[in-house]
């Protein structure tokens, strides 16, 4: 959100788009990306593609429902996979995969 929020018309360098993990999987570039997301019905490319956003603003209620969603975890252990982490979270309690 930090770079929705930076971005007066809300865009997003699609570079940080393609520094995601399940992202770098499929595509080889930052122009690649462009090019897939230029084809959604729900977000708009700059004309350079560089920047993408939402095609329609997110709401007050966009932004709660999404604040409430948002977990910070710092120090994990080195071997943080997903079955690592359950283990550490189950202690705090039960979770919902969402």
């Amino acid at each position: 959100m930090k770079f929705v929020n930076k971005d007066p018309d809300g865009y997003v360098p699609v570079s940080v788009v393609t520094s995601f993990k399940k992202i770098k999987a499929f595509v080889s570039s930052t122009s690649q990306l462009a090019g897939i997301l230029r084809n959604s019905t729900k977000l708009v490319v700059s004309e350079d593609g560089k920047k993408v956003r939402c095609l329609l603003p997110l709401t007050d209620s966009d932004m709660e429902e999404l604040q409430s969603r948002i977990v910070i975890a710092e120090n994990l252990p080195e071997d943080h996979c997903h079955q690592n982490l359950m283990k550490i979270f189950s202690a705090v309690g039960r979770y919902m995969n969402c």
